[in-house]
């Protein structure tokens, strides 16, 4: 096989291969099982809360100030310095209203215990790579 019939089968091939690794993952199913998707490429959708100390996403259906399972929100150094303009809106609208909702794509872990964020206050956290959509 030639080198370039070899090339453009890896650049076809190669999108499919990184899709399938991705889970989309509902807030309720990532607290119960996040066992299964540590260290993995998730997307979820969510309320996305900035302060002055910390992003958060919260995944539990209690108010933010009670709810035990906060997602440290980080973001990639990618979406940080060149970000494209549905991660320029979702910037914005952040440091407009305090909170966002969007389906974000990242690497996630997690914890049984709270073991990041300001005070240790997340027992998730989550490298944002990609936003998807903003609302």
């Amino acid at each position: 096989m030639r080198p370039f019939a070899v090339a453009v089968i890896v650049c076809w091939v190669t999108p499919f291969l990184v899709a399938a690794q991705l889970a989309v993952v509902a807030p309720f199913d990532l607290v119960r099982n996040y066992q299964l998707y540590d260290g993995k490429r998730i997307s979820i959708e969510g309320d996305i809360a900035s302060g002055p100390e910390m992003t958060v996403m919260y995944l539990g259906v209690q108010n933010a100030a009670n709810d035990p399972n906060g997602m440290l929100i980080l973001m990639s150094e990618s979406v940080s310095r060149h970000p494209s303009k549905v991660e320029k809106r979702f910037n914005a609208a952040l440091k407009k209203k305090g909170r966002v909702h969007a389906v974000v794509e990242g690497y996630f872990n997690g914890s049984e215990d709270r073991q990041w964020g300001h005070q240790l206050c997340c027992r998730f956290k989550l490298r944002i790579d990609k936003i998807v959509s903003v609302r």
